[in-house]
């Protein structure tokens, strides 16, 4: 069981982070549903695709938000995941 000194405490900053990832979360199962709805004949299509985009743009939000450095390979698989997604895409 943890102290009472533990700094695993509520904060006010860390509910308006969990607010802000919900509302992310949600937003990928709601994108995830109407993509499905749009192309029903191809669920793999839509898994991959969205797979692929949730793993991009983590990466680029670890640079934006959080000043994570990424080297050659990581803008290697950046651009792999892009060009991915728009082979995806054309069909």
């Amino acid at each position: 069981m943890p102290s009472a000194s533990s700094s695993a405490g509520f904060t006010l900053r860390s509910a308006l982070g969990g607010l802000l990832l919900g509302a992310v979360n949600f937003a990928n199962l709601l994108f995830y549903l109407r993509a499905h709805r749009a192309l029903p004949d191809s669920p793999a299509l839509v898994f991959a695709s969205m797979s692929l985009g949730v793993v991009a743009l983590g990466a680029v939000a670890g640079v934006a938000l959080f000043r994570e450095r990424h080297g050659r390979i990581n803008a290697a698989g950046q651009l792999l995941a892009q060009a991915a997604i728009a082979q995806l895409a054309r069909g």
